[in-house]
């Protein structure tokens, strides 16, 4: 399959999801990203704001907070995204394709900061192999490029293909975490 009939075929499957089912694996989601924060002692992670059928992570802001790990958020910057702070009450506004992201004035992560952090990544598909399929617009490809932290899939368990195909571009996952595992992605040395 290539990355367009499989991004069309999750999105169908993601369209069944229901609310239901996406609070409780949201739920299952937040207790192992807890556990690999800790297990990392991460000082700042990579968080995104859920859309559609994503899987919602919101209820780990005031925890990262209380734990002093610092937050930040994809913000778009011209043509591209950049990386944004972001404090537990702070506003978000509506970016482009309707997904929040910070305000203007929220300070801005350099990316000798981020390039750290422990990313927590959406997507549509991901392969066993590391590879991601996003939206199509090859936005977190640009923000993931030069990024030498943990690079975390965030993922229902459907989500998880056997392999997906590679181009020059894709940077690979090194985890994924699901509603029922947490797994670290064997790669060939």
């Amino acid at each position: 399959m290539t990355k367009s009939e499989i991004r069309a075929s999750m999105r169908l499957r993601l369209s069944a999801v229901s609310d239901h089912e996406r609070d409780l694996a949201s739920a299952a989601v937040c207790e192992r990203v807890r556990d690999l924060v800790r297990q990392l002692a991460a000082p700042l992670v990579a968080f995104y704001a859920a859309a559609n059928r994503e899987l919602n992570l919101a209820e780990l802001l005031p925890w990262f907070d209380s734990c002093g790990v610092r937050t930040m958020l994809p913000r778009r910057a011209g043509a591209s995204y950049e990386m944004a702070r972001f404090h537990v009450g702070d506003d978000l506004v509506t970016g482009p394709y309707g997904i929040q992201q910070p305000a203007e004035q929220a300070e801005r992560v350099p990316q000798s900061d981020s390039v750290h952090a422990v990313w927590l990544v959406p997507g549509v598909a991901f392969g066993r192999n590391g590879a991601r399929v996003g939206h199509g617009g090859g936005y977190y490809d640009q923000l993931l490029a030069a990024v030498t932290g943990p690079r975390v899939a965030i993922a229902y368990d459907c989500q998880i293909l056997s392999f997906i195909p590679m181009e020059q571009h894709d940077v690979p996952m090194t985890h994924f975490i699901t509603q029922t595992s947490l797994l670290k992605i064997q790669t060939e040395s």
